[in-house]
């Protein structure tokens, strides 16, 4: 069984906004069916859901940059 994380990331893809960490250590499909929902849901929305390996490092934002 593939573990994985839900995460939420920036649609318009700045720099600046971090990842939002949603569930982690779920199974893959889970996740999936997890993100389709969200994204189906939240079509024009600022945030997008996307399935990650479980060792993903999320983005933190502005502090990666300074």
């Amino acid at each position: 069984m593939i573990m994985a994380k839900l995460i939420l990331v920036d649609n318009y893809n700045r720099e600046t906004v971090a990842d939002i960490l949603l569930e982690e250590n779920v199974t893959e499909e889970y996740a999936e069916m997890r993100a389709r929902i969200y994204n189906n849901t939240h079509k024009c929305g600022d945030w997008c859901a996307r399935v990650v390996e479980n060792d993903y490092k999320l983005w933190g934002g502005i502090a990666e940059l300074i």
